[in-house]
């Protein structure tokens, strides 16, 4: 079993991320979601204001050249969590010039909701919220887990109930799903899973490894649950190579500063005015004024 400090799951997001598009794109295919995830977004996008994280997920999807985003929550969207959402949508458009996607995934007992609200030039944006209430998780566990007791072939369909069985209708906590998602996909044998292989798996246990951020209460929750998915081949190869290369937190910040300008002088292009833009992208006014300015074309 490898253990990590706290600290260090931040630093490896991005490559678990990247591990887990195949896990995303069967939970997105199980709630009838016709997108593929070809492209995750590096985690520095979605913390744009003052470092705090306005979605969980971004990723470009091969549909249309659009961009999508993801929230998982275990209750309602407060309206500020709504807009929010929004205002991240926003921000991705004007950095890509991209059609972008927003969606809510949740674990609360509830059917299908919609929230419309108003986009640019009175627009409407929806935002569905999904669950997976008509699946229920026991039925589902105790299916996969006799599967295993018996050495039958575990299935790719196994493999996606395991992604998503965190929110599926239960008495349980999303916590305790979660564990039991983690105990499940530890028992796979790769020699007895009929077409899947180690990637399918990893892809799996990468996206387990996210959900524990947001369905545990504390750090010490988290580290104990990540303590007990077995990392395996290229998954715990790739996240050894990322832990040696932390420590590059100056060039990124320098980074983000220069994509925020960036997208300030494509807002200035289209039009948009200079309170909004310093919204957007959390740079002073001044500077916005000062851009604005040096490029007498804006």
């Amino acid at each position: 079993m490898v253990k990590y400090t706290s600290r260090d799951y931040d630093k490896i997001e991005d490559k678990f991320f990247k591990q887990s598009i195949s896990g995303i794109n069967r939970l997105l295919d199980k709630l009838g979601i016709k997108h593929t995830i070809v492209e995750i977004l590096p985690q520095e996008f979605l913390s744009y204001k003052e470092e705090t994280k306005i979605m969980d997920l971004g990723g470009l999807i091969d549909e249309e050249e659009c961009a999508i985003n993801l929230e998982f929550k275990s209750n309602y969207p407060s309206g500020e969590e709504i807009r929010n959402t929004l205002e991240y949508a926003f921000y991705l458009s004007s950095k890509y010039g991209k059609k972008v996607y927003s969606y809510i995934i949740s674990t609360i007992n509830a059917e299908k909701t919609v929230y419309e609200i108003n986009w640019h030039n009175d627009d409407i944006y929806y935002i569905p919220l999904y669950t997976f209430k008509e699946f229920d998780a026991e039925e589902t566990r105790s299916r996969i887990q006799k599967t295993l007791d018996k050495g039958d072939d575990i299935l790719d369909e196994d493999l996606s109930d395991i992604s998503v069985l965190t929110f599926m209708k239960s008495k349980k906590e999303p916590k305790e799903l979660l564990i039991d998602s983690i105990r499940l996909i530890n028992q796979i044998n790769i020699n007895k899973s009929k077409g899947i292989t180690i990637d399918d798996i990893n892809s799996v246990k990468s996206l387990l490894i996210l959900l524990t951020k947001k369905f545990t209460d504390t750090k010490e929750e988290r580290a104990e649950l990540i303590g007990m998915i077995k990392m395996e081949g290229g998954m715990l190869d790739s996240t050894i190579q990322i832990l040696k290369e932390m420590g590059a937190n100056e060039q990124r910040d320098k980074l983000i500063r220069e994509e925020k300008i960036r997208i300030a002088k494509n807002l200035l292009e289209m039009g948009y005015s200079i309170k909004l833009i310093s919204e957007t992208t959390e740079l002073d006014i001044e500077e916005i004024k000062t851009l604005k300015e040096n490029n007498k074309s804006y």
